[in-house]
């Protein structure tokens, strides 16, 4: 069969051809422009030479108006257009916007969707356009419009195809092109970015590092094997070595020289989590250990901060501090003790003198009353009669027999009185010193209060105590000791408000419990709060008091792990507050029940 093609088809398809090799060319010559500037210059020439145009400009859409703008002018008006925005449906191009359609506008002068304003703003005549619209995932970018031939004649449907075919080229370069001006711009950020946070690490790091160098203590960062990780300044001192020799060393090693860890040292329970404390002798110098866990994240420790404070000094000054208070104490304790005794003394040594001359007088009675006898025995005889006439005379002008025995026996009494104050005293001072070692009990604190309470009856009849008894908890020491210490309390009370009622209130706190006596009384004054512990410290008047009542009852809270605080009540009187270590009645019956 004879098939001929007619010339003019056949000129058409070489045409369609020659296009569709040019748009190819086109988009692989844009294809890997990432500058957007570049890419629309590189557009606009290619389309101004394959549609053959005076002049092609790329209209893009502003995302924050909806307006086009006029971005790449090639040819025509050039620059002079570059500041028009068109709204959507303004102009041959807001139309192809709207209408996301590809158009030829042979005569724009018989279209009324052209605007003149643009012509008039540029001095530039438009005869005939063309343009298609910019679109990329259903989204329109832009516009892509050519304007007049070079040749004079229209543009044509063929010529709207022709631009319709390249336009997705167009618009997925502008795409990649603006998504990699993004990228290039989020990239130059996060450079920025990175190099400021670097600037703050290294200027952190080198404060930290001036920080930690400041510190003059060591401190070091330890890890599992008691590796060193890190180490400040002090360290390096410490071991004699540069801060750079440090890491990567065992602690043991570095700081103490010693063959394996250090005795009691507490690294193993600190990497469990635990902050720890210890003491640490080394070199003959005295270390305070503080290790503090430090959290990888997730509950994990990967190593601890440890401080190693040298308190060899600091314990040396307290030793010393001690040994002054321990003889500051001795020495008031020696002049309480001189006091208290030297005024039973002075009566004893009196009262010994005058019995020695009643004694004497005693004496001399005697033996004229043996001579008398002596006279009676030699015979009755005026004489002797006048020798026992006169020596009866003198027995009884020297002193009356029965008033000399009478002011004895009351110098006896009064002898008697002051040995027993002597006693007292010694017996307080065995007990302020606990020469007695008793066995620790666990007892109720109530009824220590109830035999307190019952032993000052006779002594203060007259006085009230209201108990309330909120506490449960057992305590654990020597109940006798207790016994005199709330005794000794509850007697300063009764003699500071002789008339108003002591309140004793027995409460939990916690684990604790807490013992308050609480009087109506004078109060103390702000001046002496700091002494009422100290030993044979009183405000009574002399004789009335030894001074020891509240030292002992200091000295028994103690032993049983307690504290005990006096202070002046808001109103006037004084509150007495101990506070004991409680044993639940739950752990009492098993501590019986073991015994």
């Amino acid at each position: 069969m004879d098939v001929r093609v007619d010339s003019r088809e056949l000129a058409a398809l070489e045409a369609r051809l020659a296009v569709s090799e040019a748009v190819n060319r086109i988009a692989a010559s844009i294809a890997s422009c990432l500058d957007l500037d570049q890419l629309i210059e590189a557009v606009v020439r290619s389309t101004k030479s394959l549609l053959r145009a005076e002049a092609v400009t790329v209209l893009l859409v502003d995302g924050a108006t909806g307006e086009l703008i006029f971005d790449v002018v090639e040819g025509g008006a050039g620059e002079k257009v570059r500041s028009i925005r068109l709204a959507p449906g303004q102009g041959i191009a807001g139309w192809v916007l709207r209408e996301s359609k590809a158009i030829a506008v042979p005569d724009v002068e018989a279209d009324k969707r052209f605007c003149a304003e643009v012509d008039r703003r540029s001095g530039y005549r438009t005869r005939t356009i063309v343009a298609a619209p910019l679109s990329f995932r259903g989204k329109v970018l832009g516009v892509i419009e050519a304007v007049n031939r070079v040749d004079g004649s229209a543009f044509g449907p063929e010529d709207a195809r022709t631009l319709e075919i390249l336009a997705p080229h167009v618009a997925v370069a502008i795409h990649n092109a603006r998504q990699a001006g993004v990228l290039q711009d989020e990239k130059a950020y996060l450079e920025r970015e990175v190099q400021r946070r670097m600037i703050q690490v290294v200027h952190a790091k080198k404060e930290w590092e001036r920080t930690f160098d400041s510190i003059g203590d060591p401190l070091a960062i330890i890890e599992a094997g008691y590796r060193i990780r890190r180490a400040n300044a002090a360290v390096a001192r410490l071991a004699g070595l540069s801060i750079t020799q440090v890491p990567g060393r065992r602690c043991y090693e570095t700081l103490f020289h010693r063959d394996s860890p250090c005795e009691g040292c507490p690294l193993e329970q600190s990497l469990a989590g635990e902050p720890m404390e210890a003491m640490l002798e080394a070199g003959g110098r005295h270390y305070q250990l503080s290790h503090f866990p430090m959290d990888g994240g997730e509950g994990q420790t990967y190593a601890v901060a440890c401080t190693y404070r040298d308190v060899t000094d600091r314990l040396e000054l307290e030793r010393r501090l001690r040994e002054s208070e321990r003889m500051a104490s001795v020495g008031q304790l020696a002049a309480g003790v001189a006091h208290e005794i030297n005024n039973p003394m002075a009566f004893l040594t009196s009262n010994l003198s005058t019995l020695r001359g009643y004694f004497e007088d005693l004496g001399g009675i005697a033996r004229r009353v043996q001579l008398l006898a002596q006279v009676a025995g030699s015979g009755p005889d005026a004489r002797v009669a006048a020798m026992a006439r006169r020596l009866a005379a003198e027995i009884q002008s020297e002193q009356d027999i029965e008033e000399i025995l009478e002011d004895a026996l009351d110098v006896l009494d009064e002898s008697e009185t002051g040995a027993a104050r002597v006693a007292h005293i010694v017996r307080q001072l065995k007990l302020f010193a606990l020469e007695k070692q008793t066995r620790e009990e666990t007892y109720s604190l109530a009824h220590s209060v109830e035999r307190a309470v019952h032993a000052l009856k006779s002594e203060f009849p007259d006085h009230r105590v209201e108990v309330v008894n909120e506490c449960r908890l057992r305590v654990r020491g020597c109940p006798i000791s207790m016994d005199q210490a709330i005794t000794a309390v509850l007697r300063n009370a009764f003699q500071a408000g002789p008339k108003s009622p002591v309140r004793v209130l027995l409460r939990e706190e916690g684990p604790r419990c807490t013992l308050t006596v609480e009087d109506d009384g004078c109060g103390i004054e702000e001046e002496v709060l700091g002494r009422v512990f100290d030993p044979f410290f009183t405000t009574r008047d002399i004789g009335a008091g030894l001074g020891l009542g509240l030292t002992t009852a200091y000295a028994t809270v103690k032993k049983h792990r307690g504290t005990i605080e006096l202070a002046p009540r808001p109103g006037g009187g004084t509150r007495v507050t101990m506070v004991l270590p409680g044993v639940a009645p739950s752990e009492h019956a098993a501590a019986r029940a073991s015994a």
